[in-house]
Formats: structure tokens, sequence, C-alpha cells
């Protein structure tokens, strides 16, 4: 299962909705948001940390100021 799958099946047991963006590939969250059109307190991205108890979807937005 990939990580796109992971993240999928987490927010759908929680019932949380969510768009999908394509976008081509890019770095930090804000160079994201321009590249998808969207406002960058619009965006959030996942990831996964894991520490020794294992591992635990993140999901972050970049900071407005």
């Amino acid at each position: 299962m990939t990580l796109a799958d992971t993240t999928k099946r987490y927010l759908a047991q929680r019932h949380i909705d969510y768009e999908l963006v394509h976008h081509p590939h890019t770095g930090p969250s804000h160079e994201t948001a321009r590249a998808a059109h969207v406002p960058d307190d619009q965006i959030a991205k996942a990831v996964v940390v894991r520490d020794e108890q294992g591992d635990l979807p993140v999901v972050s937005r970049p900071a407005t100021g």
C-alpha cells in the first residue's frame, strides 16, 4: 500500500473531506500552493513520521503571516 493509499484510508475512516489537486513536483508548501493555483492558507501536505511506537500520519499547513 502506498503512502497516498494509507492517507486516503485514514481520512475516509474519519469521514474527513478533502480534495486532491494535481500539480507538478514542488518543494516547500508555498511552491505547491502556487503550482496548484491554491491560496497558501488552503493547502496541506500529508507526511508520515516514525518513532519507537510506529508510524503516525501528520498533515501540515504552511504558516501564514
